[in-house]
């Protein structure tokens, strides 16, 4: 639960310096017209977490610091051990049932999947870690659902466990957009979308279609589904044309 508020948070800040950046001395105001994407220069793959700066300076410690340096190990041995990991299947992650199913497993797998072999990749560039990922975001692109059913009326489409397979998806597909083909990467962002961002923004962001609000969950559901969807939305844009229509509804939201 700690885990994903602090995701929310970082990701609410996140959404709000890319889409309205203020200087020190100017007070944030809820914008008065829909953004304009083209207004900015969208960054190249990763923009997400694993940015250009970010890696430069962390090579940097990995190569002076030695506690960076033994961190960086422990991360490299995790990534390594993942390389032969047998990836949840289908039917198990389908044969379950009630409020999450059996989608935690596969959802946490592909989380830290993008986390490690994504970092890994980007600090060794060695393609194993790329490979690896790829299999893995290629494999949960056939699930049916990224979230359990509680057989509730009206209907969810999505949960905790999707919001685990958005940023899983979001980042790993920002990590290793360039080793991928034409054909991964409309593969991969149709699951996400499909999957993922959609049936988050029907349930719980949309007026014509949500389900959910913000009191009808008691708690920070809300925040943590509709964050992630925001992320996979912008690790998209370029991609899908309607990816920066989803992230200003998402953060036209939050307030």
């Amino acid at each position: 639960m700690f885990r994903h508020k602090i995701l929310s948070q970082v990701v609410i800040l996140g959404l709000f310096l890319i889409l309205n950046p203020v200087t020190a001395s100017q007070t944030p105001q809820k914008p008065k017209k829909a953004f304009a994407f083209s207004e900015v220069s969208i960054p190249p793959h990763p923009r997400l977490f694993y940015t250009p700066a970010k890696l430069k300076q962390l090579r940097s410690r990995i190569e002076t610091n030695p506690k960076f340096q033994e961190a960086w190990r422990k991360i490299q041995d995790r990534a390594d051990k993942l390389l032969s990991e047998s990836l949840v299947s289908k039917e198990y992650a389908e044969g379950g049932s009630g409020q999450h199913g059996n989608y935690g497993r596969p959802s946490r797998q592909i989380s830290t999947m993008a986390m490690y072999l994504g970092l890994a990749f980007q600090i060794t560039r060695e393609t194993k870690y790329a490979a690896k990922l790829r299999e893995g975001l290629l494999h949960f692109t056939h699930l049916n659902r990224w979230a359990g059913d509680a057989q509730r009326d009206p209907p969810w489409n999505s949960e905790l466990n999707t919001a685990h397979f958005c940023f899983g998806y979001a980042l790993g597909y920002d990590s290793i957009y360039h080793t991928l083909s034409e054909n991964d990467r409309r593969t991969i962002a149709r699951g996400m979308v499909r999957l993922g961002i959609l049936p988050i923004l029907d349930d719980w962001v949309l007026p014509e279609n949500r389900i959910h609000a913000l009191d009808s969950m008691g708690h920070n559901w809300w925040s943590v589904c509709v964050a992630m969807a925001g992320v996979a939305s912008l690790s998209l844009i370029g991609d899908e044309s309607e990816a920066p229509e989803w992230v200003h509804a998402i953060y036209r939201a939050f307030p």
